[in-house]
């Protein structure tokens, strides 16, 4: 049997071209989307491997978390106070935090830097108590809504108690309420 022979008006070189075209625009399609299927399957094992971790630790965590609470009980740093209506309550409030940590050197002001027209601010705190006393304190101001967290903490050690310095950021209810030139 012969080959089909193509008549000489057929455009053979334009469908070859043609061809070559239309499968290097389905690669230049397909490859993202292969690359991505890829991506996402990984994606999907990670997520299965973090869900197995967190399936098996969650029992020793939810144990952890029980025995963290009979220890801040134990240790007095279950005070919740209510959310500061404004700047000088959060210094109020911060200073009774201090006060039930039984620290009888400490100085929180607020960082000028942060103090805009938004309900939130960073107070830069020096005191000195020790270590016990310290993490009392933070385990009090761990326990507080209104504190966001903490930017910084450094530690010096000293003759007598360590002192500390630290930067807590915190939220109140009212706004800043500054002044414009009208």
């Amino acid at each position: 049997m012969r080959p089909l022979a193509l008549p000489p008006w057929f455009p053979l070189k334009t469908l070859a071209v043609q061809g070559a075209l239309a499968l290097g625009v389905t690669l230049f399609v397909l490859a993202p989307l292969w690359y991505q299927s890829h991506q996402v399957a990984a994606d999907i094992a990670d997520l299965r491997t973090r869900i197995q971790v967190q399936e098996t630790l969650a029992p020793l965590m939810a144990g952890l978390d029980e025995k963290r609470r009979e220890t801040r009980l134990l240790i007095g740093a279950s005070t919740v106070l209510p959310t500061p209506a404004s700047l000088p309550d959060i210094v109020t409030s911060i200073q009774r935090l201090v006060s039930l940590a039984d620290i009888q050197s400490a100085r929180f002001v607020p960082a000028a830097e942060t103090v805009v027209e938004k309900n939130s601010i960073r107070l830069d705190g020096t005191l000195s108590a020790e270590p016990d006393q310290f993490r009392r304190l933070v385990l009090l101001l761990s326990e507080q809504p209104w504190l966001s967290g903490m930017e910084f903490l450094n530690v010096t050690p000293a003759g007598g108690a360590p002192s500390y310095s630290l930067g807590i950021w915190a939220t109140f209810t009212q706004p800043l309420h500054t002044t414009s030139g009208h």
